[in-house]
């Protein structure tokens, strides 16, 4: 219950303040939001950095579903909070659910890691145009650059079996995949 009212005065502030792209982030550990420090998935981020010749430094996070609204908000977001973005000291950080880490196989994992990557690539995470003020084409089109870059890096199936597993875990079009 404090988490909420905690999460609701945060809420209130951020819409107050009209920073941008706030995050803000309340016990990390304790409410489900933790930073991959190692495993495949920062060796998959290095291999695109290098690929895209990125060298800042690029943060990932994941955190469990049911905290989506609780540990963090953040108004340039999608409804479901994966994605990726810049906060106020400049770091890269990429979020997605801890369901993708138990079950996208690694050839969804490149895809998605590259799919957001794209999103950097491809200006959209300095854009002054916010996630929400933009309409849905302009939406699509920002998806299918990062999608382009991914499929650049490692090949349309990257981005074929990440929505695939996408659309079967978070939407039960199908059984997972294993």
């Amino acid at each position: 219950m404090r988490a909420r009212i905690l999460a609701g005065f945060v809420l209130l502030l951020s819409l107050l303040s009209n920073l941008g792209c706030i995050f803000v982030f309340y016990q990390e550990k304790r409410e489900g939001i933790v930073e991959i420090r190692e495993g495949r998935v920062l060796d998959i981020l290095e291999y695109v950095k290098q690929r895209a010749d990125i060298v800042e430094e690029i943060r990932l996070y994941t955190y469990v579903s049911r905290y989506n609204n609780l540990g963090y908000l953040n108004p340039d977001y999608s409804k479901n909070g994966d994605g990726i973005f810049r906060d106020r000291s400049g770091t890269v950080k990429i979020f997605f659910r801890q369901e993708i880490l138990e079950h996208f196989p690694y050839r969804a994992l490149q895809g998605i890691i590259a799919h957001e990557i794209g999103h950097l690539v491809a200006g959209h995470v300095d854009s002054e145009k916010r996630w929400p003020d933009l309409t849905n084409e302009e939406i699509e089109t920002r998806q299918k650059e990062a999608d382009d870059f991914a499929i650049k890096i490692y090949g349309q199936d990257s981005v074929d079996v990440f929505k695939k597993s996408y659309s079967e875990i978070f939407y039960h079009d199908a059984e997972p995949s294993q």
